[in-house]
């Protein structure tokens, strides 16, 4: 078993690299739910408090991404 872990350590996909996209990965669909919930509490506002924002339901989704992204 050792020498199977030793000859493929260096083959591209060793424990480190597992872990960075597993974190990545992870990183990703936190930032996916933080951005559905703000589309929920977006989208329970009335049309006049959308107003005051300044957006529309058409516009949530991309309001939501920018509000949690900051793009």
């Amino acid at each position: 078993m050792m020498a199977y872990l030793s000859s493929h350590a260096h083959s591209g996909f060793g424990i480190g690299a597992f872990f960075a996209r597993l974190g990545a990965t992870l990183r990703a669909m936190h930032v996916n739910l933080q951005v559905a919930r703000m589309e929920s509490v977006l989208a329970h506002l009335s049309e006049d408090q959308l107003k005051r924002i300044g957006i529309t339901y058409a516009e949530i989704p991309a309001h939501a991404r920018k509000l949690v992204v900051g793009d």
